[in-house]
């Protein structure tokens, strides 16, 4: 499995919205998300919200347990989805958190994907490579 985001690069001006979809390529029989820990400049952007995507929920299982946590001071950010006991694992490629952003200083960053621990529908580890966007607020 890898890592991609959606757009490939974001911009906005001060006070702007940037929205990044981070996105799994390829994974198969993924059961859950046991930690995406994300790192980015925390004098360029706020981290608003970080939502489920729709990976994890495609086949129509709705009752993805979510934890989050956002620390704006320091510039990271954490979510853990899991599916629901019992229900079978996803394949495919798609978007797992969407991440809602705020501009608020000038430059040029990125938003990075510092660890990732996914496993499968029987607790079997899935390897991913991860990734960064680049971010730029003129």
């Amino acid at each position: 499995a890898r890592v991609t985001f959606a757009p490939a690069a974001a911009m906005a001006a001060e006070g702007g919205a940037i929205t990044i979809s981070v996105q799994l390529e390829n994974v198969a029989n993924l059961a859950e998300v046991s930690s995406l820990q994300l790192k980015y400049d925390a004098n360029q952007l706020r981290l608003n919200d970080i939502l489920p995507g729709n990976l994890l929920s495609r086949d129509g299982v709705t009752a993805v347990n979510t934890v989050k946590d956002i620390r704006n001071d320091v510039g990271e950010a954490s979510i853990s989805l899991t599916r629901p006991a019992g229900s079978a694992g996803v394949s495919g490629s798609g978007p797992v958190a969407i991440l809602n952003f705020t501009a608020i200083g000038s430059g040029m960053g990125s938003v990075r994907v510092t660890a990732l621990e996914l496993h499968a529908n029987g607790g079997q580890p899935i390897n991913a490579a991860l990734g960064e966007v680049p971010v730029t607020v003129p």
